[in-house]
Formats: structure tokens, C-alpha cells, sequence
């Protein structure tokens, strides 16, 4: 089994999984559809489809007509939560969403992505090169990814991750930490 039909069938599994939920409720539609059910994500009261495309795979298929494919499917079915980062296939997974999801489903989509900065500088760096490679003004939500430790999350606080991820958002660069 290729990848293509294997992604293409786990989406739709998951259509199918949270579909007998979504029948005792009436069905969210928007512009292009059908939408999956959504889920309160923490404490931030946004709302986001149960089930989202992870962008990992997307930086290291082969083919752009695949990776069209994938995300085109994701939406047909109802996926409006796209997960990258900078890191994802060296940034191509961050500029493939940039090329298929910006600007044609920006507003229609809740987009993620995030930085492994160990400093301030670094995490500017990291969020710049997001916006530019998405194509976009704002992320929804930026993470600090890859903590490997208790100390792995007090260096980054203490090099300024936190406050420069606070200053993007009071920016307007980023909706959510």
C-alpha cells in the first residue's frame, strides 16, 4: 500500500470514526463543506476539528502531486486543522502548506506550527522564516516543540523562548502559545 491511499483511507477513517457523533448533532458546514466535529482545544475556547493533518509526512513526500492530494483530501473530508513546524522536512512541510492552504483555505483553516529555539534570537528567527515559508501574517498556534526535560524547559525560559513567543503574539504574529 502507498502512502497516498494509506493517508487517504486514515482520513477518511476518521471521518467515518466521529461520524455517528456528529449525526445526533447537526453537522457544521463552511464554504467547502462537510466539517468534522470540534473539540474546545485548552483553555484558549478555540474551537478545532477532532481530527487534524500532521504536517511531519508532508515535508518528506516525494511528489508535489501527492502532497497536493493529501492536503486537498483532508479538507474534502472535513479536516480543518493543519499541525506543522519549521523543522518538518527542513521547512518544506511549512512550504507546501504555504503553497496549498495560503492564501486559497487561510480563513477557512486552524494552523499550528512550531519552533525548537533554545533562545530568543533563534525563536525570532524560526517564526519569521514560518510566516514567510506559510505565507502568511499570523499562526494560530506556535509551540515550544521538543522539550526533552524539566532543565531542556528552564534553559528556554531562561534564554527568552517564552518572552519573544509573548511578544509575537502581542504583535499580532501569533493567536495562541
Amino acid at each position: 500500500m502507498n502512502r497516498r491511499i494509506l493517508l487517504s483511507q486514515l482520513v477518511a477513517a476518521g471521518a467515518i470514526s466521529t461520524s455517528s457523533s456528529a449525526l445526533s448533532k447537526q453537522s457544521e458546514s463552511d464554504r467547502l463543506g462537510s466539517v468534522l466535529p470540534k473539540r474546545t482545544l485548552s483553555k484558549s475556547g478555540d474551537k478545532v476539528t477532532c481530527l487534524g493533518l500532521g504536517g511531519y509526512h508532508i515535508g518528506w513526500m516525494d511528489s508535489e502531486t501527492q502532497v497536493q492530494a493529501v492536503i486537498e483530501k483532508a479538507l474534502e473530508v472535513g479536516v480543518r486543522f493543519f499541525d506543522t513546524a519549521e523543522s518538518y522536512g527542513k521547512g518544506r512541510s511549512e512550504e507546501r502548506y504555504g503553497r496549498y492552504l495560503i492564501p486559497r483555505y487561510r480563513n477557512d483553516i486552524y494552523l499550528m506550527t512550531k519552533t525548537q529555539a533554545k533562545d530568543a534570537d533563534t525563536a525570532r528567527e524560526h517564526l519569521h522564516g514560518s510566516l514567510k515559508r506559510l505565507k502568511t501574517d499570523h499562526i494560530d498556534l506556535w509551540q515550544i516543540h521538543a522539550l526533552e526535560s524539566p532543565d531542556d524547559a528552564d534553559l528556554r525560559l531562561g534564554q527568552g523562548v517564552l518572552e519573544e513567543a509573548l511578544k509575537a503574539q502581542q504583535a499580532g504574529k501569533v493567536r495562541r502559545i
